[in-house]
């Protein structure tokens, strides 16, 4: 069942009586997916109109702008090509979370600040409903059949919004707002958040690349100020991204290529089409086409190996090298967790089981491609590491994977009588 109240009549939304803002309007209530963003689009209109006013075009892109692809012919029909374009543009730059809205036309960055601030705005709202239904539950006692927490706006996306649509969206009352939601919101999300026992992460701030410990090669620098700026990169990803590229920084046979390579290919994971569409004006072509063409997480066995250029056969070992590590130093902290009680011990068998069950797979996976192949790799320190790291995950299995029980040899049945020790 929705938990959700019904989106707003057209008269109560505020918006101008404008037959082209209200048809966009009813488009989108009739496309809105029911949940805590559902009125992210209104949100947008709504913005726009109180810092640009009544732009009918403006107000309709931006209700328009939650639509799936597919409708975008319909809509360059009843809207125009111009409104159609601008569309496809903006959602291809929401879809890589306007990690390259630099590159964006005018209309498509006064549309990413809009949304960001509506992001902003969408967790107030959530904050808001969060906060009512649990005074409701504590002042009647009746759970809520659905308690969706706040909905958290990405603040790396927010924060290359304001950096690079700044001064180019045409309203500086714009810009200027959502710098202001944006610092207001990293001041105050963990107090409110705190206040439901709800933890929050902030993204990690990431050096300058000159402390990043990588390779000095200007195609090394251009990957990583796009890890570690991209909106669609997650934390833990980046920084096997990072160990892999540093042992690869530290192999001299490790050229550029393979270090930006690796640093994309691991951190970016849910990288789309789109992604390296953009990447095309920014990374060399044969990181380009290592990224295009291989993927680390998917090596292939020893022959599509055996078969692949140096660069991925070097990043496809960094990478194994560090997930293994990463994996192991799981199944030891979940052994730290258990002894200073931070994990109930009636949990510790399931989770060593599992830690045990995980590593085994790995360890046997990477055996069976990358031992036959250890001299294909020109890399003998990472080669190496490899080796220490497969020894430390062998020995965790040993000393925790449980013990079969030796089946006990049955109990020999008893001497039949013989018929010579009886009296009377």
């Amino acid at each position: 069942m929705n938990d959700f109240p019904p989106m707003k009549d057209f008269k109560d939304t505020g918006l101008p009586p404008d037959p082209a803002v209200y048809r966009a309007y009813m488009t989108y209530v009739k496309n809105a997916e029911p949940g805590p963003l559902q009125e992210h689009g209104l949100r947008m209109a709504q913005v726009l109109q109180q810092t640009l006013g009544n732009n009918p075009d403006i107000l309709s892109l931006a209700l328009l702008s939650i639509l799936p692809p597919e409708t975008y012919g319909l809509m360059g029909r009843r809207f125009g090509t111009e409104a159609m374009e601008v569309l496809e543009e903006a959602n291809k730059h929401a879809r890589t979370g306007f990690a390259y809205v630099e590159e964006a036309r005018p209309q498509v960055k006064l549309l990413a600040t809009a949304s960001a601030i509506a992001s902003i705005e969408d967790f107030d709202a959530g904050l808001a409903s969060y906060r009512d239904k649990v005074a409701a539950f504590q002042a009647t006692g009746v759970k809520p059949q659905k308690l969706e927490e706040p909905p958290v706006p990405n603040v790396r996306l927010c924060s290359l919004v304001a950096r690079y649509a700044f001064g180019d969206t045409g309203s500086d009352t714009l810009d200027y707002l959502l710098i202001e939601k944006l610092e207001d919101f990293n001041m105050t999300v963990e107090e409110k958040l705190a206040e439901f026992n709800i933890d929050y992460t902030a993204p990690v701030d990431y050096p300058g690349f000159a402390k990043a410990k990588l390779r000095d090669e200007d195609v090394v620098k251009d990957a990583y100020y796009v890890l570690t700026t991209h909106a669609m990169a997650e934390d833990d990803d980046i920084e096997k991204a990072l160990e892999a590229a540093q042992l690869l920084s530290a192999e001299p046979s490790a050229s550029p290529t393979a270090i930006a390579a690796v640093l994309l290919d691991i951190g970016l994971k849910g990288r789309s089409p789109d992604d390296l569409q953009f990447l095309q004006k920014r990374l060399d072509w044969d990181v380009l086409d290592l990224l295009f063409a291989h993927n680390v997480r998917e090596p292939g066995g020893i022959k599509e190996l055996a078969a692949a250029p140096l660069e991925f056969r070097q990043m496809a070992l960094a990478h194994a090298a560090v997930s293994m590590g990463a994996m192991l130093t799981a199944g030891e902290n979940i052994l730290i967790g258990l002894d200073n009680g931070q994990i109930p011990e009636s949990l510790g068998p399931m989770l060593k089981l599992n830690a045990v069950m995980k590593l085994e797979k790995m360890v046997s996976d990477n055996e069976k491609i990358f031992t036959p192949m250890r001299s294909m790799f020109d890399t003998p320190e990472l080669s190496l590491l490899m080796e220490y790291t497969s020894d430390a995950a062998n020995e965790y299995i040993s000393k925790h994977k449980d013990k079969p029980m030796l089946a006990l040899p049955a109990p020999k049945p008893p001497k039949p009588e013989s018929g010579n020790d009886f009296t009377f």
